[in-house]
C-alpha cells in the first residue's frame, strides 16, 4: 500500500518516519538474517533520528545516496537506449540487451575526447570523466559564442542542480525533454549531428524550474514564498533584505511560519531553493548574501548581477 502525504506540515511524515525507524531497529536486533532498507529524505531522517528510540545506533548503518555526474548521463543514455535509431546515433556506446530491463548502457561510460577539450588529467581514468562527448553530441560543444561561452556538459548539470549541489535525474531528464520539445516546436534542424541547439536548452530552463518548484510546493508550502522574489535582482546585498521579503506569507497558503523571515530563509536554503553566499572578496568584512541556483532563476524571472552562480560539485573538470 502506498500513501502520498501532501501539504506543508511535516509533522505527520516525520512521525511516520520515526515510527518506521523504531520498528526497523527493533526487528533488526531480532531477525539477523533479514536485511531491510529504508529510504528517507535527509530532513525526515534528521527528525526521525531525534524522535526514535535508540536512534543513535543508526549512525553506523547509514549510507548517503548521491547521484554523480556520470549517473545523470547514464540515466539519459538508459532512456535513449530504448530507441534503435538513437542507439545507432551513438555507436561509441556499447548498449547491451538485458531482459527484462531492456537496453542498458555500458558499465563504464567512455569519455569522447574532442579538440576543444584537453586530454584527461593525469591519474584520472578516461571512463570516469564528465561525459563531455555525450553532451556535445546532444547539443554542441558550447553554449553560445564568445569568451563567456560555457561548456555544454557543465551547463546541463549546473541547470539541473539545486542550491545544495544535489543532482536529481528527474530534473535533468525534464531539462532534456523540454529542450527536445522546443526543437520540435521550432521545427528547426540542429546544425551538424546534434539533436538540439543551445537555444533549445535555454528555452527548457523555465518549464524545468517551474515543474521542480511545483513538486516542492506539494510537500512544502513555504516554497510559495519564493514568489516574493519574482523579478528581483540577485544576489541580495544582505540576508536581511531577503528575510524581509520572505517574512510575508503567500496569500492563501498557510505554511506555519507566520512572519518569521529568518526561519523561512533557513528552510528554503535547506530545500536547495536558495543559497547563502560569502561576501565578495573585495568586501571581506561585508555581510553574507542570498542567491538562487540557476535551476529556479528563469522560473521566477530573477535577474543576476555579475557572473553565474558557482555551485560545488564533485571532481569538477
Amino acid at each position: 500500500m502506498q500513501r502520498r502525504l501532501l501539504g506543508g506540515d511535516l509533522d505527520e511524515p516525520a512521525n511516520l518516519s520515526a515510527a518506521l525507524v523504531t520498528l526497523w531497529l527493533r526487528l533488526d536486533r531480532r531477525y539477523r538474517f533479514i536485511r531491510t532498507k529504508i529510504f528517507l529524505r535527509p530532513d525526515l531522517f534528521a527528525r526521525a533520528s531525534s524522535a526514535a528510540t535508540d536512534a543513535s545506533k543508526l549512525q553506523g548503518k547509514v549510507a548517503t545516496l548521491v547521484w554523480t555526474r556520470e549517473d545523470i548521463f547514464r540515466v539519459l543514455l538508459r532512456r535513449m537506449g530504448g530507441e534503435r535509431a538513437l542507439r545507432a546515433w551513438l555507436p561509441e556506446f556499447e548498449f547491451h540487451s538485458k531482459p527484462p530491463l531492456g537496453w542498458m548502457p555500458p558499465d563504464a561510460l567512455p569519455e569522447v575526447q574532442l579538440e576543444i577539450f584537453p586530454p584527461p588529467e593525469e591519474g584520472v581514468p578516461a571512463d570516469s570523466g564528465t561525459q563531455q562527448g555525450l553532451a556535445s553530441r546532444f547539443a554542441g560543444k558550447a553554449m553560445g559564442t564568445g569568451p563567456n561561452k560555457g561548456l555544454t556538459h557543465r551547463w546541463i548539470l549546473n541547470h539541473s542542480m539545486d542550491g545544495r549541489g544535489q543532482l536529481l535525474p528527474r530534473v535533468a531528464l525534464n531539462l532534456i525533454r523540454y529542450a527536445t520539445q522546443s526543437a520540435l516546436d521550432r521545427a528547426a534542424e540542429a546544425p551538424g549531428d546534434t539533436l538540439v541547439t543551445p537555444v533549445d536548452l535555454e528555452a527548457a530552463q523555465r518549464p524545468t524550474g517551474e515543474q521542480r518548484l511545483q513538486e516542492l510546493r506539494e510537500s512544502e508550502k513555504v516554497v510559495f514564498r519564493l514568489n516574493h522574489l519574482r523579478e528581483r535582482s540577485l544576489p541580495f546585498s544582505s540576508k536581511q533584505e531577503a528575510m524581509d521579503l520572505l517574512a510575508q506569507p503567500w496569500p492563501g497558503e498557510e505554511d506555519g511560519y507566520r512572519t518569521d523571515g529568518a526561519a523561512v530563509l533557513l528552510r528554503l536554503i535547506a530545500l536547495g531553493t536558495l543559497v547563502e553566499r560569502a561576501p565578495p572578496e573585495k568586501e571581506p568584512g561585508g555581510s553574507r548574501r542570498v542567491d538562487m541556483p540557476d535551476l529556479f532563476k528563469k522560473a521566477l524571472d530573477a535577474r543576476r548581477k555579475g557572473g553565474p552562480l558557482q555551485l560545488p560539485w564533485t571532481q569538477r573538470r
